[in-house]
């Protein structure tokens, strides 16, 4: 850590040397281009070359400046990283557990927005396993906590168990507190769901996919378990529940809770790729409420609060 904490001082000091340069440099231009507008009128096109590669030379060492300072920051966030015993992301190694590699791309992010992995809460909704399919189970390996909530009562051993030091609520994700909704659980439980539409419109596509059994379990609002166990917004809030994904969006106060990446699945059940069939209709509510699309997987979308990349990322462009 010490020489990781050493290098980053002598890059620093190099970086502040080179920004120093580069205020000299800026300086000569700003008076050579002076100069080449006093030059421009009596047509000497010698000293207009020199004062074109002085130009070059500036663009170069401001290249040179902003390269060191990316290092600076890599290194920066390593040995934070380092110092706080969290695993390190290695972008080469990929190892994940979503369903379509979600989990990469938000540790991606996350890495990039130099937020430490162990301060990465978490909302998981619809839960399902605590690691197969899952797109928080990274982030917990890396010592981030969050909430875990999860309908079928038949999983929730497994989640208390492997995700022990999760909050792990057996309720059903809705648009109401307190109401004891019938939970049907199908022969593939990830496709268990409120809905009776939605169970139909699975049965139409796959009739090898059965009702197992059905359960009351009670209701309980995201901006319920924002409110009593979470003291700010959580970093990501994944939601997959089957066949009300605009709904709950909609649901959200999004003027109270903003997570700074939220996870929803876009797509329609199928046996086949879904190549083209994107729920718009949650991709433009997300756009009227301050949030960009930053991934698609092909079956969810990742959306990142771009009020946020402004406000605390300084981000210019969004």
């Amino acid at each position: 850590m010490k020489n990781y904490i050493r290098l980053v001082e002598m890059l620093s000091a190099e970086l502040g040397a080179l920004s120093a340069e580069s205020e000299k440099e800026k300086q000569k231009i700003t008076q050579n281009q002076q100069r080449l507008d006093r030059l421009e009128q009596l047509g000497l096109d010698n000293e207009k070359e020199k004062v074109r590669q002085n130009q070059l030379r500036l663009d170069n060492l401001e290249r040179t400046v902003r390269a060191q300072k990316r290092e600076i920051d890599i290194l920066l966030n390593a040995a934070v990283n380092k110092d706080s015993g969290v695993k390190r992301f290695n972008f080469l190694d990929k190892t994940t557990n979503s369903q379509s590699g979600e989990d990469a791309i938000l540790a991606y992010v996350v890495s990039r927005l130099g937020i430490p992995f162990d301060e990465c809460t978490y909302l998981d909704l619809g839960a399902n396993r605590p690691v197969e399919g899952s797109n928080t189970n990274f982030f917990y390996n890396c010592g981030a906590r969050g909430v875990l909530v999860e309908a079928n009562p038949e999983l929730i051993p497994d989640l208390e168990k492997v995700r022990s030091e999760d909050t792990v609520l057996n309720c059903c994700v809705d648009t109401e507190d307190g109401v004891q909704r019938e939970f049907i659980i199908m022969t593939d439980d990830g496709l268990s769901t409120t809905d009776p539409d939605e169970i139909g419109y699975i049965q139409a596509v796959n009739p090898d996919i059965k009702v197992k059994s059905r359960v009351m379990v009670e209701s309980i609002t995201i901006n319920t378990i924002m409110e009593r166990y979470f003291p700010a917004a959580p970093v990501i809030c994944s939601i997959d529940v089957e066949g009300k994904d605009l709904e709950l969006l909609q649901s959200i106060d999004f003027e109270k809770y903003r997570p700074l990446l939220l996870v929803a699945e876009m797509i329609e059940y199928s046996n086949d790729l879904a190549v083209n069939s994107k729920n718009e209709d949650i991709y433009a509510y997300m756009k009227s409420v301050g949030y960009e699309e930053y991934a698609f997987t092909g079956i969810n979308s990742i959306f990142i609060d771009t009020l946020a990349l402004k406000e605390k990322w300084n981000y210019k462009t969004i």
